[in-house]
């Protein structure tokens, strides 16, 4: 993307918005560690719970236990290491 057509997209965003992605992204610079949360899959897994909420339908939950081995395999599938 040149500068150009950055600075564009920029002009056509609400300023509103503008100031929530300067607070998103700010987070995420500060709290590397965190970042995951900001990425486009785990964002969309956010909508479709919400929707879930939403509509009144049941909402699948799993123990600690469970919840554990999945972050476990995330960390390991990502190569960074539990600290």
């Amino acid at each position: 993307m040149r500068k150009k057509d950055l600075i564009q997209l920029i002009e056509e965003i609400d300023p509103a918005d503008l100031e929530a992605a300067y607070w998103a992204v700010k987070r995420i610079a500060d709290h590397q560690d965190q970042a995951w949360y900001w990425t486009a899959s785990w964002q969309q897994a956010e909508r479709e719970v919400d929707a879930l909420k939403e509509s009144g339908q049941p909402i699948e939950s799993m123990d600690a236990k469970e919840a554990l081995a999945i972050l476990d395999r995330i960390i390991e599938q990502s190569g960074q290491k539990d600290s």
